[in-house]
């Protein structure tokens, strides 16, 4: 807010109705611009928690699915092992065997997504986004 009025009263209804400060003219350049790297570096701050909350709650969600899914996993997985192959003919057993290979490697990009939060690519702007390649980006 930017006024002549340097009464009390104005500057209670001004932030009242929602002005983050209060100048009175004329303006002080040190004032203002002091004022303006405050309030420039609470958004800074305001923004990274932001985004560490956003973090967190991707973090929850992928725990939660992860451990929904390799549950079935290793039912699927431990099933198969217990097929006896040796009297299948070769055409059942090689189904089987991409089956198998299928399901663990879901169960490795589950592994992977487990750790993915500490690994991230630029994307657009400041934002990034998972990398779930194994070598970590390199």
């Amino acid at each position: 807010m930017l006024t002549a009025r340097d009464d009390l009263r104005s500057k209670l209804r001004a932030f009242d109705a929602g002005a983050d400060d209060y100048l009175v003219k004329p303006i002080d350049l040190a004032e203002l611009r002091t004022r303006a790297m405050r309030m420039l570096g609470a958004r800074d701050v305001q923004q990274q928690i932001i985004k560490q909350r956003r973090r967190d709650a991707i973090r929850e969600i992928v725990t939660s699915i992860c451990h929904e899914l390799n549950n079935s996993l290793t039912v699927a997985i431990g099933s198969l092992d217990l097929v006896p192959t040796e009297t299948l003919p070769a055409p059942v057993v090689d189904r089987i065997e991409s089956c198998q290979g299928a399901l663990l490697r879901m169960a490795d990009t589950i592994d992977r997504l487990r750790v993915a939060e500490d690994r991230v690519v630029p994307y657009l702007g400041s934002d990034g986004m998972i990398d779930l390649r194994g070598d970590a980006g390199s």
